[in-house]
């Protein structure tokens, strides 16, 4: 246990740092929050509603995990923080699957994966019952999960990318730089390298960058969506067009073949009846 005494104005000073870097990160991270909860409200993409629910149990665990939750939202009950702590673990690790099975489109081009992904989804749930029950069961699957799920979305990124998918590039560079905040942070924690800014803000830095990047990815991969649907519907329009478009050219050489009424469009066959044109051809 290390203990360091500070001078009451170099405490002060460094408080008053601490407390605005603190004041950026969590804003930040409500500015995406907010960003992605809209967009999915707007467009109603399930991916824009996973990515929201990662950034806020992020946002809450890194809190709870601080204690910063129980100084501003409930100083009263300080307990409350530990015991939530695995609860939005899990939850935010589920919406990290859930986003990654859309954003890298497993089902359809990666099943195998997509139902480890699946798998590995219902598991993350399961640490929410750390609340009601207790046991070292919990914490063993806290670190199975949180050793193996980064390797899973590696190697989704790394599928993706041989396949040609390109955004998952972006996917690939904003999960590496996440789970190496997340392990700097994690040693931060256990107290295994030395409490400088470097240790202690960068990793928040290079999470609120991951995040980022996430973020336009998806918008990208929306953006994409977007014109290749526009490019199919121009496509069908295109086809439907020169189909109306031969269809009048038939009708004008039947008209020259054969009598057609100019006043009701009626085709008058052999027996000398009327017919309408749908009839007759």
């Amino acid at each position: 246990f290390q203990l360091t005494l500070w001078e009451r104005n170099t405490f002060l000073t460094q408080h008053a740092l601490r407390s605005g870097f603190y004041g950026m990160f969590y804003g930040t991270l409500a500015i995406m929050f907010l960003f992605n909860l809209v967009l999915f409200v707007l467009f109603r993409d399930r991916s824009f509603l996973w990515l929201s629910i990662m950034i806020l149990c992020a946002g809450l665990y890194m809190a709870a995990y601080q204690r910063i939750d129980a100084q501003y939202l409930w100083p009263e009950q300080p307990n409350v923080s530990g015991s939530r702590v695995s609860v939005l673990y899990g939850i935010g690790l589920f919406a990290t699957f859930g986003f990654s099975r859309i954003f890298l489109d497993t089902a359809k081009y990666a099943p195998r994966l997509d139902r480890l992904y699946l798998l590995f989804g219902v598991l993350s749930l399961a640490q929410c019952l750390d609340v009601v029950i207790k046991g070292i069961w919990i914490d063993w699957l806290l670190q199975f999960l949180g050793g193996v799920s980064p390797l899973l979305f590696l190697w989704g990124a790394v599928l993706r990318i041989l396949q040609g998918y390109r955004l998952a590039w972006g996917y690939l560079i904003a999960w590496a730089g996440l789970f190496a905040s997340m392990a700097a942070f994690a040693l931060l924690g256990m107290g295994l390298v030395p409490q400088y800014a470097l240790f202690e803000h960068g990793p928040k830095l290079g999470f609120c960058i991951g995040l980022g990047l996430n973020s336009i990815g998806l918008w990208q991969r929306f953006k994409a969506m977007q014109d290749a649907h526009a490019a199919n519907l121009d496509q069908q329009v295109a086809e439907r067009t020169r189909e109306l478009t031969e269809a009048l050219e038939n009708v004008k050489t039947l008209r020259g073949l054969i009598p057609i009424c100019s006043s009701c469009k009626s085709v008058r066959d052999d027996a000398g009846f009327w017919t309408r044109v749908e009839t007759y051809i």
